[in-house]
């Protein structure tokens, strides 16, 4: 099975990430951050403003955007998709 999984983010504007190749990504969910690595249970959460962080496998920070508005994540067959009004 593979540790990694495939992590889009999308605004109005457009794709702004996209990669397959992510071990842990980090969301500001409603009610505290959120971990979620490979294979994680199906989810859909709201996201507040706050800190978006993707690592690698050797749990390096490789990307952080910056939530400046509400949003959603859905994490589902390995797929985390998050959509929001503007990161940055």
């Amino acid at each position: 099975m593979s540790k990694f999984f495939t992590t889009q983010i999308t605004t109005p504007q457009g794709l702004v990430f996209d990669s397959n190749s992510c071990h842990l990504v980090t969301v500001p969910g409603a009610d505290g951050d959120i971990g979620i690595m490979a294979h994680h249970q199906s989810i859909v959460t709201n996201l507040r403003k706050g800190q978006i962080k993707i690592f690698n496998e050797n749990n390096s920070e490789i990307k952080t955007f910056n939530l400046n508005s509400s949003g959603f994540a859905e994490m589902i067959q390995n797929k985390l998709i998050i959509i929001a009004d503007k990161v940055s």
